[in-house]
């Protein structure tokens, strides 16, 4: 009975470890990639029960090699989440608030997503999955009273401002990709393909990195579809950005899925990962970040407070 609780430990964290490890982007190897996080407490789990054994068993050699063993790949995923926990310094300066949040194909409470954005003062929020309809709503409640201005392609992805957005261009396939630039600050608002679509991922991925290194935004926020344990996504951060998460020290925050909204329903069953993010270049420091639920969709959204670390464009 032991050993067969200490398989059922073992097996999906170890191919959490090796999907991880691997850094292949099949689309097998992508999801496991996406619940790398979750092999902690697998391991901890284990790490535990093969020590008690080895302590109560006569046999303890076996167990305590496993023990061993278990705790090594418990360190290599503490150390793969430990960029999440580092804090960087925040200097005094002026406060660029940011929000994401993916709407549900417009079926997120447009009521609830607005009041996040007044009581957290965002001065910019980016929203994917739009809908015609949903940007009706917005109108309806309120959304012109706090932001004012805004741009990009109602069925699919938009940037709503409490100042002018100027520079607005799409830089993505259907309407998925947006430029502005806000207070002096260039903004990409994207939403990469569903990991599902695997190929699609990797170029959606693998542009943005590009654009990212030749165009130098500011800030990158939005549903990224990727974890930190993709590879091509620390390939876009290798360009020279920051998880807002990580800079702050906030830690781990999973973003998706929110149950009941997430669809179809043998999805419900996923572990929460973070595929939400605010990325931020050398100009800003995100001073801290926190998740927030709204009804209707399931992503919670993301809000980031960044500070100004010199000016725009300097």
């Amino acid at each position: 009975m032991v050993w067969a609780v200490v398989l059922v430990l073992a097996l999906p964290a170890v191919a959490l470890t090796v999907a991880r490890g691997s850094g292949s982007t099949r689309r097998w190897a992508v999801h496991a990639q996406a619940a790398a996080p979750w092999a902690i407490p697998l391991y901890a789990a284990l790490v535990l029960l093969l020590v008690v054994v080895s302590v109560l068993a006569h046999r303890w050699a076996l167990p305590a090699v496993g023990a061993v063993v278990a705790a090594v790949l418990l360190a290599v995923h503490l150390s793969w989440m430990a960029p999440l926990l580092r804090a960087a310094a925040v200097p005094d300066g002026d406060r660029l608030t940011v929000m994401t949040s993916n709407v549900l194909l417009g079926q997120a409470d447009v009521g609830a997503l607005l009041a996040v954005g007044r009581a957290e003062t965002v001065d910019l929020l980016a929203l994917q999955e739009m809908r015609p309809a949903t940007l009706a709503r917005l109108e309806a409640a309120g959304v012109g009273e706090t932001f004012p201005y805004r741009a990009g392609d109602p069925r699919s992805t938009m940037v709503f401002a409490r100042t002018p957005l100027t520079e607005v261009r799409s830089i993505g396939r259907s309407g998925k990709f947006w430029a502005v630039t806000c207070r002096g600050w260039r903004v990409f608002a994207v939403h990469p393909s569903y990991p599902l679509r695997t190929t699609a991922w990797r170029q959606d991925l693998a542009a943005l990195a590009e654009r990212a290194t030749t165009e130098r935004p500011d800030v990158m926020l939005g549903d990224f579809n990727a974890t930190w344990d993709h590879r091509p996504f620390r390939h876009l951060l290798a360009a020279g950005y920051r998880d807002a998460a990580a800079q702050s020290g906030a830690g781990w925050q999973p973003t998706w899925p929110v149950r009941p909204a997430v669809r179809p329903a043998w999805m419900r069953l996923s572990p929460s990962v973070t595929i939400d993010h605010v990325l931020v270049g050398a100009g800003l420091v995100a001073a801290s970040t926190r998740t927030a639920r709204i009804p209707g969709t399931d992503h919670k959204a993301l809000v980031a407070s960044l500070v100004v670390g010199r000016s725009p464009g300097s």
